[in-house]
């Protein structure tokens, strides 16, 4: 609660590479806290205590806000840059956080087009007809939604006749090892090609090394970010030429 009245909190910034060929900037957006002594503290630490004290809902409209702020001050600077950012469902559910993104969009003269908001795939059922109802209002808006750990559930494409996102981030645990384990290398292709038939974009994250870029083009998986390309940082200077 002091750090979100405070403004403690700060946003960190990973790129995202297209191995597509789209030459536009994407980045996802990080939050971090910022400690009593300056330190940083991290997700892990502050995000279930945030869910448990019902504060999800503030921090995710300081996090869009600050982001869609960030977006307009691109647009002025010539930069056609788009953000993911990280949306907790229940905060969806509690929140009018729909109306929050509709009114920040107008307010900056900013296109939704460049906002895409990220859920994971393990909640999407919990939630499913809020998500629905959601999806549905910042589609008009021009948002996109990116559904995040694809791929863990028993069966995450039967889940797409329920969900609609544009994009799907590949859970990491078929990522972080992929140049050495030919089933994650399988399964990812499969992820790839089926995505390619429901015209959706496909994110691998958590990219380690370059024999896993490597795979990740042949395969044709359109953007990939991990520490291997650029860990993330407290400013959007990536060169993406």
């Amino acid at each position: 609660r002091e750090a979100l009245s405070e403004d403690q909190f700060v946003l960190n910034f990973q790129p995202m590479i297209s191995l597509a060929g789209d030459p536009n900037e994407h980045y996802e957006v990080l939050v971090r806290m910022q400690g009593p002594a300056g330190e940083t503290v991290s997700p892990d630490q502050f995000m279930p205590i945030a869910e448990e004290h019902g504060l999800l809902v503030e921090l995710d409209r300081w996090v869009i806000g600050r982001t869609i702020l960030l977006l307009a001050e691109r647009r002025k600077a010539g930069k056609e840059t788009t953000l993911f950012v990280k949306v907790a469902p229940s905060s969806l559910v509690e929140g009018d956080l729909h109306n929050f993104i509709g009114s920040q969009l107008k307010a900056h003269s900013v296109s939704g087009a460049h906002l895409v908001l990220q859920l994971p795939e393990s909640k999407i059922y919990t939630h499913l007809r809020a998500l629905q109802a959601f999806q549905k209002i910042v589609a008009s808006f021009g948002c996109r939604i990116c559904l995040e750990q694809f791929g863990t559930s028993l069966n995450s494409f039967q889940m797409l006749s329920h969900f609609d996102p544009a994009l799907l981030k590949i859970d990491r645990s078929f990522i972080v090892d992929l140049a050495k384990n030919s089933d994650s290398q399988k399964k990812v292709r499969e992820f790839v090609a089926e995505a390619r038939k429901l015209d959706k974009q496909t994110v691998a994250e958590f990219v380690s090394d370059a024999s896993s870029m490597t795979i990740l083009f042949s395969i044709g998986v359109d953007l990939v970010q991990g520490n291997f390309l650029a860990p993330p940082g407290p400013a959007m200077n990536y060169d993406f030429s």
